[in-house]
């Protein structure tokens, strides 16, 4: 075989070249998501919202991030003391991938560099190519590991005082305990970590008496926050505020996300959920202010939440031809306009109006920041406004709130007391009616506070401009508002 044998291609042939990664990549990473990697026998995909540059160079919404290099010094690596060697063939066979310069052509590294240095931010010696390759999917996970998993590097060093990190350690054990142990090699220097050669430490590593590992465990409030971030940027402006939560909770069922929650950590996080939509606001600086923390936090807490979710998400944009957030938010804001006050008729913009809304405890009607009200309850008309349909998830714990203040009951007894807040519980009672019972019972403000969901009911004043910041609790109350805008 003529080893020096040219081989032509067509120019439409050459984007061959360009869609493949290196036949060996590397993938470095962090001890506990290799731990993830071997005992889910996946790799879990970064996301193309984690920078500008992401959506320039990806022509998928995810992607795995390899190197060239296999010397945790060099390009993209970094410092990482963990090292997948990848079979870079086998990933080509199924997946389109290939070399990238992060900072792309017309912003090149060399050229940010250079004007980095320029500004004092970097020194040009380090000018240096990044040796990134990347394999690019539309599924934000790739199975089966072990058909790509060639062997698994750990570099465990000493600290300052001359011990290992224990819980690298316990982590470490844990690696060789799953079907990859015939494929990791541990080392306790860096020389033989990047030879790779026989001065493995497995077994002592194995055998050590540690504690066992870390468990990162979510906050409750996160991944609520971060769910209900992502059924709000799906649903804003595109159904009526009374159908929302019947849509979210369609889009959780079909993608298995509510069951998830219910079988791994309770029912009640589904009932938190619905209260915490309830609260979101349409403004668009709001909506998409949090999208990266939202799949950020989808990713480090819960990776099955991050798989659905990236689902669910990938499905809503294919289905209206979207790529990524920057064509989300075109598309939002062209909606937003259609529906905003710019085209609703009649509307007088030297007109205010005053309305009781349901506001944030730090909400100040006089301060810098009133035109914006921080996701209020618009209360339209409190005298015909059940309470509960303005704090719903308050309803089943009132009682227990109420009696929890040790209210005094002046001429009514405890029993009678009881009753009677049983029968506010079950009937509709107003708004106005519930912030009468409120000013007269004789408990601290704290309390009041608590029951209100930590809110309080006060009058602010909307205009043209800042009417829709509010949440309102049909469309009619917010046409109700704009006819109060209206005319002369």
């Amino acid at each position: 075989m003529n080893k020096n044998k040219t081989i032509l291609l067509r120019e439409d042939q050459l984007h061959l070249l360009a869609e493949r990664v290196s036949s060996i990549v590397y993938h470095f990473c962090s001890f506990a998501s290799c731990l993830g990697i071997c005992k889910d026998n996946q790799f879990i995909l970064s996301h193309i919202s984690r920078g500008t540059a992401d959506g320039n160079i990806n022509k998928t919404r995810h992607y795995l991030s390899l190197t060239r290099q296999k010397s945790h010094k060099l390009g993209y690596s970094t410092n990482g003391d963990v090292r997948i060697t990848l079979d870079g063939d086998k990933l080509n066979q199924r997946y389109s991938g290939g070399p990238v310069d992060y900072w792309g052509n017309s912003m090149g590294k060399q050229e940010y560099m250079r004007q980095g240095a320029e500004r004092g931010h970097y020194d040009p010696t380090q000018n240096r190519t990044e040796n990134e390759d990347r394999i690019f999917s539309n599924d934000p996970v790739i199975p089966n590991a072990n058909f790509y998993i060639k062997r698994i590097d750990i570099l465990l060093r000493p600290g300052r005082d001359g011990n290992l990190n224990p819980n690298e350690v316990a982590v470490t054990q844990e690696i060789l305990k799953t079907g990859f142990q015939n494929v990791t090699f541990v080392y306790g220097d860096e020389a033989s970590f990047d030879a790779q050669n026989q001065n493995i430490i497995n077994n002592k590593i194995l055998f050590m008496n540690v504690a066992p590992a870390e468990k990162h465990e979510p906050y409750k409030s996160s991944i609520i926050r971060a769910l209900s971030d992502l059924l709000n940027v799906v649903t804003c402006y595109e159904h009526d505020r009374s159908q929302v939560w019947p849509v979210c909770r369609k889009l959780l069922k079909d993608y298995g996300i509510g069951r998830h929650l219910v079988q791994n950590y309770g029912p009640q996080y589904l009932k938190d959920l619905e209260n915490d939509m309830y609260y979101k606001t349409w403004f668009l600086s709001d909506v998409f202010a949090n999208t990266q923390n939202m799949i950020d936090t989808l990713r480090r807490d819960d990776k099955t939440l991050y798989i659905r979710g990236m689902r669910l998400f990938n499905d809503y944009l294919d289905k209206r031809n979207l790529f990524d957030l920057k064509d989300l938010y075109r598309y939002k804001k062209n909606i937003a306009n259609k529906a905003s006050r710019g085209e609703v008729s009649g509307l007088n913009w030297n007109k205010t109006a005053q309305i009781l809304a349901l506001t944030q405890l730090d909400y100040d009607p006089e301060g810098p920041s009133r035109e914006y009200f921080g996701g209020a309850i618009a209360v339209v008309n409190p005298d015909r406004t059940s309470i509960w349909s303005v704090i719903p998830q308050e309803r089943e714990y009132f009682v227990n709130d109420v009696l929890a203040g040790d209210p005094e009951y002046s001429s009514e007894t405890e029993v009678k007391f009881e009753k009677y807040l049983q029968h506010i519980v079950k009937s509709n009672i107003s708004v106005t009616q519930f912030i009468d019972f409120l000013s007269k019972l004789k408990v601290n403000q704290e309390k009041k506070d608590e029951i209100l969901g930590w809110r309080k009911f006060q009058t602010i004043t909307v205009s043209p401009w800042n009417y829709d910041h509010c949440h309102y609790l049909s469309d009619n109350d917010q046409k109700t508002v704009e006819q109060m805008l209206s005319g002369d």
